[in-house]
């Protein structure tokens, strides 16, 4: 763990480094706030229960998950050497928000399939046509997935 004057910081790598035989966990910090602007902020990397290979990524600026370009969370969880598990999430100020011409802000896809699909707006969830047409097991099926994404965020802290 770097420090600058008892805060968390670096400017020319991750501030917080943790490499063990399941994982390993980077996070930039500047002034004691997640911030990175040329990458993810926080780098997560570790092997399943299976042994294969999954990943997180998240970013921020200045402590605020948030990105522009592209999805600020993507969570690359492999069940099995054939179900390859992709969970993406567009954020702005901590918020899952995307425009809904642009695509869902929170998509899950396993393989070319898309399991679940949810669209926010500043925070707000907006109606999606795709939902009615699930049935009842799939709904349930994707809330065990929503689940297992935030809990993995949750765990690692």
């Amino acid at each position: 763990v770097y420090y600058d004057h008892g805060v968390i910081h670096r400017i020319d790598g991750p501030a917080y480094i943790d490499h063990n035989n399941r994982q390993k966990i980077n996070r930039w910090y500047k002034n004691g706030k997640l911030h990175r602007e040329d990458g993810p902020a926080v780098e997560l990397y570790y092997k399943t229960c299976s042994g294969f290979d999954g990943y997180e990524k998240i970013y921020y600026l200045n402590g605020v998950q948030t990105r522009t370009d592209g999805p600020s969370r993507i969570l690359f969880d492999p069940q099995t050497e054939q179900s390859k598990r992709i969970c993406y999430e567009w954020t702005q100020d901590n918020q899952l928000s995307r425009t809904p011409s642009e695509g869902p802000a929170q998509y899950i896809m396993e393989g070319e399939n898309i399991l679940l699909r949810n669209y926010f707006y500043k925070g707000f969830e907006l109606y999606d046509v795709y939902s009615k047409k699930a049935s009842l097991k799939t709904q349930f099926l994707n809330m065990l997935i929503l689940m297992k994404c935030s809990v993995y965020s949750y765990l690692k802290g």
